[in-house]
C-alpha cells in the first residue's frame, strides 16, 4: 500500500504566514474497508510572502494569460491587454514560470519549515505510492507549481492533490474501484471556437467496458434529470468554464446558458451518495469548480488550474484515460499525462502545471479494474492490415534515429550479458599512472603533465631491456626533450621502432582540441613517422559512451600529422613482428583489410542502432566488441609505475617480453575518463586507456585469433527479419483470442526473440532487437484495435 502526506496550511501568503501540520499516513487495506495509520505528525511554519503572492498573479493573469492561446477552453470575460509579439510573450512567460518556481522553493527551504521538510524526506521512499494533499483556503496556494517541488518531482509515484481545510463528516471508507460497466455521464457543453469531438471519441472507445451517456449542449433541466435517474461512476464535462469571484461555472450551450453549482446542488448530492467517484472538468478555469463542489464530498476531481489551451485539454484527456483504462492508480495517471504535456510547451507553455486533483480527505486510491472487461476478437483481416501498418511505421521512422536510444541500450545490455567470459589478453602488458604515482613526481619537472622526462627515461630505460614487442605510449608529449638532461629518451623517441607515441587531431566541429606529437616523432621521415604515430581521438555516442573504434581518418592536422588511430598504430606494429608482410590493403573504395580480416565499416553502411548515412560517421570506423570480462578494466595484466620501477627486473621480464606494453594515466585529475556499454550509471566512467587497450585487442585477436567483429546484417535481411516478427504478432493477435493466453503467448515470443538476438551477438552479429519487437507488440495491439471496425467475413 501506499501513503498519504497531509499539509495543512492555517493562515494567509500574503500578510500572516502559515500555521504548518504535517501528518504522514499509512494507507492500510482490511477486507473491505480502507483505513489510515498517522506514522508521524510534526508542526512547522511558514512566514507570509507578499512577494510570492504577486509573483503568482504576474504569472497566472498577466503573463500566461497575455499568452492568448488559441481555441481556448474559456469564454473571454476579462481583456488582457497584450503587447509584444507571440515569441516574445512565450518567453516572458517561461521567463515568469521559473522565478515563481525558484520562489517557491526558496520559500519551503525556509529555516521554520525545516523539521517537516526533515520529516518528509526520512517518511517516504521513491518505491512507494504518495499523495502530497495540500489543504488550505487560501486559493493563493492552489496556483503555485508545487508539482516543481523536489520532494513531489524526483518521486515518480507521488502527485499532489488539493482539498479545503474544512472538516467533512467521515463516511465508510471502502477500497475505490472502478469495475465492469463503469457508469459515465459525459457533458458536452458550449464548444464555439474549440473541438470537443476528440474528448468525445476518448469516451466513445471506452464503450467496450463502460456505459457512456451523452449529454450534448444539454439544457439545465436534462443534467438534472439524469443525475437522478441512475448511479453514475464519472462525471465528465468539456467545453467553456470560468471562475468568477471564486465561484466556477460552466457554459451548456449556445445561447449562453451557464450552470453554477447551487443550481444542482440536491442532484449531485445523490449522485454522491449513490457511488459517484470521479469527476473530470476538461475546461477552463476550473479552480472554482473544485471549490463549489468541495461541500459535495465528490471524492476526486480533474480541474485545470487555469486558461486551458483545446489542444493541451484534448491531448491531456487522451493521455490521462489510455493509462488510467490500464489499470494505473488515479493520481499516478494523472501525474503521467500531465507530464506528457511536456512535448506542447515549445507552444504552450505551463502546460504542465495546468490539470490539478482535488480530493475529498478521506479518499482512498482509486483505479479502474479492466480485467473483466469483454476482449475484441481479432480477424485475418484486421491482423493482416495490422501487419502492414506495424511493418511501415517502424520502417519509416528507423531512418531517422527515432529508435536509436532503445537500440543501443539494448546493445549494452547484450554486451553486457555475453557468457562465458573471456580471458584477459596476455599479449597485453598495462603500466597505469595512478595519483600516488604522479605526486610523487617533482612539479617543476612534470610542468603540467603527469609523466615527467625524468621518470619516462627511468621507465623507458629498464623497460627496453625487458624486450617488449611493442612500446604504446597513451600519453601526451607537444614539448622537446632535452638532449643534454635526458639524451637516453631522446634517443629512444626518435630511433626506437618499437615505441609508439599518440596525438590528437584537432576537430573544431566536434569541440575537440588537438594536441600535437613529440617534435622527435614530428621530424621523422613520413614513412616512419606512420609507424610510429596514432591519433588518440574517440567517437562518443550521445550518452558519452564509446561503442565504436575510429581506426582512420581522412585528414590530420599539422600537429598530430597521422591519419591512423594509436591503437591501429598499436596492433599493426605487433602484427608485423609476428609477420612483417602483413600491411593495411585496401579491396574495394571505403574498406579496409588487415591479414585475412575486413573491417566492417560503418561509414555509409550503418548497422542496427546507427542510421545510415549518419552525420557523425567520420572515418573508417568499426563497433568495439570489448572483451567479454566482468569489468572493462580487466582487459591485461597491469602494474602501477611506482609498483613496476620497484620490481626486479627478472621477476617481470615474463609479464613484460614480446608483449604490447601500454603506458597511460589513469588519474581523473589528467586521464580522458569516458563510459563504456559496462558503464550502468552515469558515474561509472573508466580511464580512456582500458578502451585503448580493448581496441587494440580486438584488432589483433581478429587476425590472430579469428575473434569475430562485430557487424550487422544487409539492410535487405533486417528489413526481413522485422516483417518476420510482426507476421508472428499477427498471427497470435489471430489464432490466440482469449486476452490472457496472448499476453503469455506474447511475452514468450519476446523471450525467444531475445534469445536468438543473443545468440548471433556473440558470433559477432548484432541484430535488431527492438524494431522487431516494437513490430511484434504494434501488430498484436494493432490486430485487437482494428478487430473492432473491421466486421468478421
Amino acid at each position: 500500500m501506499g501513503k498519504i502526506v497531509i499539509l495543512k496550511f492555517d493562515g494567509d501568503l500574503e500578510q500572516a504566514g502559515f500555521r504548518v501540520n504535517s501528518t504522514v499516513q499509512e494507507e492500510i487495506h482490511l477486507s473491505d474497508n480502507y483505513a489510515f495509520r498517522t506514522l508521524t505528525e510534526v508542526n512547522g511554519a511558514l512566514s507570509a510572502n507578499p512577494e510570492l503572492a504577486l509573483l503568482i498573479q504576474d504569472h497566472w493573469q498577466y503573463k500566461y494569460r497575455s499568452i492568448g492561446a488559441p481555441s481556448a477552453r474559456k469564454l473571454a470575460s476579462k481583456k488582457i491587454t497584450v503587447r509584444g509579439n507571440l515569441y516574445q510573450r512565450k518567453q516572458d512567460c517561461r521567463e515568469s514560470a521559473k522565478r515563481l518556481c525558484d520562489r517557491l522553493i526558496n520559500w519551503l527551504n525556509s529555516p521554520e519549515f525545516r523539521p517537516i521538510d526533515q520529516q518528509l524526506r526520512e517518511a517516504i521512499t521513491p518505491y512507494e505510492m504518495i499523495r502530497f494533499l495540500i489543504r488550505t483556503e487560501d486559493n493563493k496556494l492552489y496556483k503555485l507549481p508545487w508539482e516543481e517541488w523536489d520532494l513531489i518531482k524526483r518521486h515518480s509515484k507521488t502527485e499532489v492533490v488539493f482539498g479545503s481545510r474544512k472538516r467533512h463528516t467521515p463516511g465508510k471508507l471502502t477500497d475505490s474501484v472502478l469495475r465492469e460497466n463503469v457508469k459515465i455521464l459525459a457533458i458536452l457543453g458550449h464548444s464555439e471556437g474549440i473541438d470537443i469531438e476528440k474528448d468525445k471519441q476518448q469516451l466513445e472507445n471506452l464503450r467496450s467496458i463502460a456505459n457512456v451517456v451523452f449529454l450534448v449542449e444539454p439544457k439545465r433541466q436534462q443534467i438534472s434529470d439524469k443525475l437522478w435517474e441512475q448511479p453514475w461512476d464519472i462525471i465528465f464535462f468539456a467545453g467553456h468554464s470560468e471562475t468568477r469571484e471564486d465561484t466556477g461555472r460552466i457554459y451548456l450551450n449556445s445561447q449562453g446558458e451557464y450552470l453554477e453549482v447551487d443550481e444542482i446542488w440536491y442532484g449531485l448530492r445523490q449522485a454522491v451518495d449513490r457511488g459517484l467517484k470521479l469527476a473530470i472538468f476538461n475546461s477552463c478555469d476550473g479552480l472554482g469548480l473544485a471549490q463549489s463542489l468541495d461541500d459535495l464530498q465528490i471524492p476526486l476531481m480533474i480541474v485545470m488550474r487555469e486558461v486551458v489551451p483545446d489542444q493541451v485539454a484534448q491531448q491531456f484527456f487522451m493521455n490521462f484515460i489510455e493509462v488510467f483504462r490500464q489499470g494505473k492508480p488515479f493520481h499516478l495517471a494523472e501525474r503521467e499525462a500531465r507530464e506528457k504535456l511536456q512535448d506542447l510547451e515549445d507552444d504552450y507553455p505551463c502546460a504542465t502545471w495546468l490539470p490539478v486533483i482535488y480530493q475529498n480527505l478521506e479518499t482512498p486510491p482509486l483505479h479502474w479494474d479492466t480485467s473483466i472487461a469483454q476482449r475484441p476478437k481479432c480477424n485475418l483481416v484486421s491482423a493482416a492490415l495490422a501487419i502492414f501498418i506495424a511493418v511501415s511505421l517502424v520502417l519509416l521512422v528507423r531512418p531517422f534515429g527515432v529508435l536509436k536510444s532503445s537500440e543501443i541500450s539494448a546493445y549494452d545490455a547484450l554486451m553486457r550479458m555475453r557468457l562465458p567470459l573471456e580471458q584477459k589478453d596476455d599479449r597485453l602488458f598495462l603500466i597505469t599512472i595512478h595519483a600516488q604515482d604522479v605526486q610523487a613526481q617533482s612539479l617543476e619537472e612534470r610542468v603540467r603533465y603527469s609523466l615527467s622526462d625524468t621518470q619516462l627515461e627511468k621507465l623507458l630505460q629498464k623497460l627496453v631491456k625487458l624486450n617488449p614487442a611493442v612500446i604504446g605510449l597513451s600519453n601526451y608529449r607537444p614539448f622537446p626533450i632535452d638532449d643534454k638532461k635526458h639524451p637516453f629518451l631522446a634517443e629512444q623517441f626518435r630511433n626506437n621502432s618499437k615505441l609508439v607515441t599518440s596525438c590528437a587531431v584537432n576537430q573544431a566541429e566536434q569541440n575537440i582540441s588537438g594536441f600535437s606529437a613529440s617534435p622527435e616523432i614530428l621530424n621523422l621521415p613520413p614513412k616512419e613517422r606512420t609507424r610510429r604515430l596514432g591519433f588518440s581521438n574517440s567517437v562518443f555516442d550521445g550518452d558519452n559512451r564509446i561503442r565504436r573504434d575510429l581506426l582512420m581518418m581522412a585528414n590530420s592536422d599539422q600537429k598530430c600529422l597521422s591519419q591512423q588511430s594509436f591503437s591501429l598504430t598499436v596492433a599493426l606494429r605487433y602484427l608485423q613482428t609476428i609477420d612483417p608482410k602483413i600491411d593495411l590493403s585496401t579491396p574495394t573504395p571505403g574498406k579496409r583489410q588487415l591479414g585475412y580480416v575486413l573491417f566492417p565499416s560503418l561509414t555509409g553502411e550503418g548497422v542496427v542502432g546507427y542510421p545510415p548515412n549518419d552525420q557523425d560517421y567520420r572515418g573508417l570506423q568499426v563497433l568495439l566488441n570489448y572483451r567479454a570480462l566482468k569489468k572493462v578494466e580487466d582487459i591485461a595484466d597491469r602494474l602501477t609505475l611506482s609498483e613496476f620501477l620497484s620490481m626486479n627486473e627478472e621477476t617481470i621480464r615474463e609479464k613484460i617480453e614480446n608483449r604490447i606494453v601500454l603506458i597511460g594515466t589513469i588519474d581523473q585529475g589528467f586521464a580522458s575518463l569516458v563510459r563504456t556499454p559496462y558503464s550502468k550509471g552515469f558515474q561509472e566512467d573508466t580511464a580512456g586507456l582500458y578502451v585503448e587497450a580493448h581496441a587494440i585487442s580486438q584488432i589483433i585477436s581478429a587476425v590472430i585469433d579469428g575473434r569475430p567483429l562485430l557487424q550487422g546484417w544487409p539492410r535487405e535481411v533486417e528489413y526481413l527479419w522485422i516483417v518476420l516478427w510482426s507476421g508472428v504478432g499477427g498471427v497470435l493477435a489471430w489464432q490466440f483470442r482469449r486476452g490472457f493466453v496472448l499476453v503469455f503467448a506474447g511475452g514468450i515470443i519476446v523471450i525467444i526473440l531475445g534469445c536468438i538476438c543473443y545468440v548471433f551477438f556473440l558470433f559477432g552479429y548484432w541484430i535488431p532487437l527492438v524494431p522487431p519487437a516494437i513490430a511484434y507488440i504494434l501488430a498484436i495491439s494493432g490486430a485487437i484495435a482494428l478487430s473492432p471496425v473491421i466486421k468478421q467475413r
